[in-house]
């Protein structure tokens, strides 16, 4: 079971109240998909997105994203570590086989609204890329 921190991958498709606090919801999807093929649903005003992904050699597998209309990813910017993390990947990656890969458990958060991915985004990216920070000397404080 894939589970993000109020996103899993198991059963239901509406929107359930999470124990962890308020303004918190879960949603289970129940999915099968076929190598290469791909899946899309809305959840709430998000676009829950699982995309093949062609691994290195003969590996494939599929990453997953919760979208804006815009096409920002509600989950990669609030869950570390933000290199070399496989937790948004179905499948080898990061030197884990596809069966080490498929019983990974995930338990991952994600952004509500597109105010807070405004805001936490160029933290990330200046924790990733200082150097092309508007203010590389202080990017790591930040």
């Amino acid at each position: 079971m894939l589970t993000a921190a109020a996103l899993a991958l198991a059963g239901q498709s509406q929107p359930q109240p999470f124990a962890s606090g308020p303004g918190c919801s879960g949603v289970s999807l129940t999915v099968k998909l076929d190598a290469g093929k791909s899946y899309a649903q809305k959840v709430g005003g998000l676009n829950f997105k699982i995309s093949p992904d062609s691994g290195k050699g003969s590996c494939n597998g599929w990453a997953f994203t919760l979208e804006d209309a815009d096409g920002n990813d509600f989950i990669y910017p609030v869950n570390m570590p933000l290199r070399f993390n496989p937790s948004q990947f179905l499948g080898c990656s990061y030197g884990l086989s596809a069966k080490e890969g498929l019983e990974m458990k995930r338990n991952m958060r994600f952004i509500l609204n597109k105010r807070d991915y405004l805001r936490l985004d160029p933290l990330m990216r200046d924790a990733l890329w200082p150097y092309s920070s508007p203010d590389p000397e202080h990017a790591a404080e930040k």
